[in-house]
């Protein structure tokens, strides 16, 4: 059977998933393009329902996707058109069930450890571009501090490309990330523009975390308060702040630099 009507309720219910309070209390989120379904799939992610157009769908040797007992929905161009969120889905999408956010999914590993800590980062193209610098620069996980912030909005997934998928995260509260890092030894950094040391003159090779907030209001006080060190990048022009996502790229690829030379 193929669906050719968007009243069809599985579509309306596919569609309703584009509104943060449905996925919230349905506890089901939406992923489309082959790229993304796939890492989602690769990470063990647990799959609820997949919305296949045949006649726009072409497999990807680089990125399979591979279901067993799972629904596989049939249907038309003039649906899928419907329901898909972005442009060049591939003919492909899925609904997807939310985790079980657990701070003890945070890995530990042997090596120095780099984490994030992100607190209201709120337009989902900083959340997607902070997961993509975080896969490419390797980070070891990503505190979200806010239950507010939409980690699995379709647009922080699609400017992700996915990485939201293959970097370990976790939301919890402020005080029990902050007692995790304690725990574990972990110097916490925050950014501040009135900091007296330059992010090139402080040892990032060490266990760290990094905290970012929002480019309009910055990090809370409780940040603030508890942060280890406070540094800070330079600005040479009139403006007197970057985006957040390319602050913190500086930042890590700062930290990867060191620990990858003779640095002193």
């Amino acid at each position: 059977m193929i669906i050719s009507s968007i009243q069809n309720p599985k579509i309306k219910y596919y569609k309703n998933l584009a509104e943060s309070k449905e996925r919230r209390k349905n506890k089901h989120f939406i992923v489309e393009g082959i790229r993304e379904i796939s890492l989602a799939l690769k990470k063990k992610w647990k799959i609820h329902t997949l919305f296949l157009c045949e006649e726009i769908y072409k497999p990807d040797d680089s990125y399979p996707i591979t279901i067993q007992n799972t629904p596989i929905i049939s249907i038309t161009p003039t649906v899928f058109a419907k329901i898909a969120y972005r442009e060049n889905s591939q003919g492909v999408a899925a609904i997807f069930e939310y985790p079980s956010w657990n701070i003890s999914h945070i890995p530990i590993a042997s090596k120095k450890l780099l984490y994030l800590v992100l607190e209201n980062i709120e337009k989902p193209g900083n959340i997607g571009a902070l997961f993509r610098t975080a896969d490419a620069a390797g980070v070891d996980g990503i505190f979200i501090s806010d239950e507010q912030t939409d980690i699995l909005n379709p647009n922080a997934i699609r400017s992700s490309m996915g990485c939201v998928f293959t970097v370990p995260f976790v939301i919890e509260s402020q005080k029990k990330i902050y007692t995790f890092l304690k725990e574990k030894n972990i110097t916490i950094f925050t950014t501040d523009l009135k900091a007296n040391n330059l992010y090139t003159q402080c040892n990032l090779k060490e266990n760290i975390a990094l905290v970012f907030g929002s480019e309009a209001e910055g990090i809370s006080s409780f940040w603030k308060k508890n942060a280890d060190k406070t540094i800070k990048i330079q600005m040479m022009g009139e403006i007197d702040s970057l985006n957040v996502s390319v602050s913190a790229s500086i930042i890590i690829y700062e930290a990867l630099r060191q620990r990858n030379s003779n640095y002193v």
